[in-house]
């Protein structure tokens, strides 16, 4: 379980650090770009994405995407 909670906070890390680049970061204020917090599970060959409503990460369906902001579970704590 630890592990995977450590795998899980490195995901949000690494979106964390794509926005300190200024281009990303510009071009999310902007509104140009979307980052979103996905997990390809080798297990069972599904993508997973992160739903900041539901804190957790949900299968991806062809319904619209659930996440306007992946990072939002880093703010609630």
């Amino acid at each position: 379980m630890e592990q995977n909670r450590l795998f899980l906070d490195r995901i949000f890390r690494q979106i964390e650090n794509l926005e300190t680049y200024p281009v990303i970061r510009s071009k999310l204020h902007a509104g140009q770009l979307s980052l979103h917090a996905w997990v390809y599970e080798i297990e069972t060959g599904q993508i997973v994405a992160y739903d900041a409503d539901n804190r957790k990460f949900v299968p991806l369906s062809s319904d619209p995407f659930p996440v306007p902001d992946p990072l939002a579970c880093l703010q609630a704590r």
